[in-house]
């Protein structure tokens, strides 16, 4: 198995800039191309992969993402990372082919420090498990929308140009330059097998040894040691939309 690393960010995020662009990923990895069925009805169902001094817990009818300052010992990222890194994984779209994805939202609210909300999504390009792909779309990647009592909608769309590459978006799609934001759907044309995949990626700013969720939302990195805190009222996929339980 390959693992290609995709990403768009604004801020300096060690675990995704230092990385090797190809490494060997777990042969353990689940390669089973049968969608994941399982029902996702509210954010009570979202799962915590948090690294470190970091969680992802349910506070009466919110999400709450937080991170702790300080730093840890080596050892809960792939990597050499000794930050803090709360990761919420939705459930129920391992092996959902790329081309079926909707866009991707969540209504969220800073609440302490100055980390931004991102997106992650595994994406298997030939649904096979021989080549794994992390895309991420940041606060300068999503359509932004303002909405009351402080929250805003962070929207990312397959077809919208949000998305660029760790080693350059032209190392997975010729004609794209190195800092080229892409889109989805034109990965969708060059793998047309593309399928997101719940996986242990080997990424230096995953939990190690954990097999995460194809759709993660995130605060913090494998440097952070600031303290941060957002509140989420909802996540979408598609047409799928998670709000209180």
């Amino acid at each position: 198995m390959v693992v290609l690393l995709l990403f768009t960010s604004s801020c300096t995020q060690e675990d995704k800039l230092t990385d090797e662009p190809l490494v060997e990923a777990d042969a353990d990895t689940d390669t089973d191309t049968d969608t994941d069925t399982d029902a996702v009805a509210s954010l009570a169902d979202i799962e915590d992969h948090s690294v470190n001094r970091a969680s992802v817990a349910l506070d009466g009818e919110l999400l709450w993402l937080s991170t702790e300052e300080g730093a840890n010992d080596i050892g809960g990222f792939h990597g050499s990372g000794v930050g803090n890194k709360a990761i919420a994984g939705v459930p129920g779209y391992d092996g959902l082919g790329l081309g079926e994805l909707g866009a991707l939202r969540a209504e969220g609210r800073s609440e302490t420090g100055d980390s931004s909300l991102y997106l992650n999504l595994v994406v298997d390009l030939a649904c096979d498990g021989s080549a794994l792909v992390i895309a991420v779309v940041d606060v300068e990647g999503f359509a932004i929308e303002d909405l009351a009592e402080g929250y805003a909608s962070y929207a990312a769309d397959p077809d919208a140009e949000q998305w660029r590459a760790v080693g350059g978006l032209d190392d997975i799609l010729p004609g794209h330059l190195e800092s080229d934001r892409g889109r989805l759907v034109e990965v969708v044309e060059a793998y047309p097998e593309a399928c997101l995949r719940d996986a242990d990626t080997l990424d230096g700013g995953m939990p190690a040894g954990v097999v995460t969720r194809s759709v993660l939302w995130v605060l913090g990195d494998s440097s952070n040691t600031e303290a941060n805190g957002w509140t989420v009222r909802s996540l979408g996929v598609g047409e799928d939309v998670l709000g209180a339980p």
